[in-house]
Formats: structure tokens, sequence, C-alpha cells
């Protein structure tokens, strides 16, 4: 269960007010996030990010531009801009999965130099 704290963090990264990403919402996304990433918190925060704007996309995908007479209202440019910022986040994602991957190094032992044998002249 995410805390107060975390919920708010969400909703001001995404500019998302408590109706649009209300506190159960926000838990659930926190849930999913901690069960595909529970040993990375930067990559659960990251992934929550990308779940809560894979609805707000959703809902924006609704919604249509209209203009009458000299008013306009352009609301399917939401949809544009949050896929920009889905974008981001999923560079933010990358970055915490590419922090605490597990990097195998594999190397060659160096041999024992020979030793040149001197025999004196007899």
């Amino acid at each position: 269960m995410a805390t107060a704290e975390q919920r708010d963090r969400l909703r001001a990264d995404l500019d998302a007010s408590s109706s649009a990403i209300s506190d159960t919402d926000a838990d659930d996304l926190f849930a999913r996030a901690e069960a595909r990433y529970p040993r990375n918190s930067a990559a659960s925060e990251a992934y929550t990010r990308l779940l809560a704007l894979r609805q707000l996309l959703a809902a924006a995908a609704k919604r249509s531009d209209y203009a009458q007479n000299e008013s306009r209202e352009s609301l399917g440019q939401i949809f544009d801009h949050l896929q920009r910022l889905r974008a981001t986040y999923a560079d933010d994602l990358q970055a915490a999965l590419a922090d605490t991957e597990i990097v195998t190094r594999f190397g060659g032992l160096r041999r024992k130099p020979t030793r040149i044998e001197e025999l004196p002249d007899a």
C-alpha cells in the first residue's frame, strides 16, 4: 500500500488531480509495480508512473478538439503530450534498471612467467 506522500508525488509528477488518479488507483498502481520490480525501488517508482500514464493516455484518447465560432479547445493535444512524457519516464525506467543489473565479467588468469635457466660454461 502506497503512502500518502507517494500518492501525492505521483499526482504531482503527472500533474493529475485526485479525481484522475484516486487513492485506490494509486495503491493498485504501486502494488503492480512492486510486484514487477520487488527489489528495485527506483524501477518500481518509474514503472508506477508508466502505468499511470497508460491510464491517462486511455482517458485522453477519448477527447477531441472542439471549435465553435471564434473559440477553440484543442483537447486532442493532451494525448500527444502524454506520449512524450511517457517516453521520458520510459527512459527513467531503463536507467533505473541499468543501474542495478548485475554484470558478470570474465577474464583470463595470468600465467607465471617461465624461468630461463642459465647453464655455466663447462
